[in-house]
């Protein structure tokens, strides 16, 4: 399988969502659930993004594309958010977020030979395999860095990018 672990795509993508949604300003609620709900996508993803063709397992395209993780990534948080009953604004920052953090899944991925698709078409820039783990320690550490930037903007109602916690 040419993944890397799906531990370090969840941690990762969801420190990357709660970092981008404190970055837009958004309250404690909304970057709570763009986190979670990143780290959620970026688990199904894997769980149903590999098939099997010839003894090898490969990603899907359906699961691995830009124009499949993005618009679905964004819808996802924008309904959650609202669901949650916060603003428009904030509604459409989680959104933002949450599509920040699935297509965090995609970035990592293109770094391994078995890439990801953009257009139908395979990208990637082949670094280091799936289960090397520098790069899986790497991104875990800045996931966890990350979820912590998140937690302090919130908590201390610190001016972030252009808003406010």
């Amino acid at each position: 399988m040419w993944a890397l672990r799906t531990s370090t795509h969840v941690v990762f993508g969801s420190g990357l969502a709660g970092a981008a949604a404190a970055a837009l300003g958004c309250g404690a609620v909304c970057v709570v659930a763009s986190a979670l709900l990143a780290g959620v996508i970026n688990a199904l993803i894997d769980a149903g993004g590999h098939e099997r063709r010839g003894g090898m397992v490969y990603r899907t395209k359906l699961t691995h594309s830009l124009e499949t993780v993005a618009p679905l990534s964004f819808a996802a948080g924008l309904l959650v958010a609202l669901s949650l009953g916060l603003p428009l604004t904030e509604s459409l920052g989680a959104g933002l977020a949450t599509a920040v953090g699935g297509l965090s899944h995609l970035a990592l991925d293109a770094l391994t030979p078995g890439g990801v698709y953009f257009r139908g078409r395979r990208v990637r820039l082949p670094l280091f395999n799936w289960d090397s783990p520098e790069p899986n320690l790497a991104f875990t550490v800045a996931g966890v860095l990350l979820l912590g930037y998140s937690i302090a903007a919130v908590s201390r109602g610190l001016e972030v990018v252009g808003g406010v916690s």
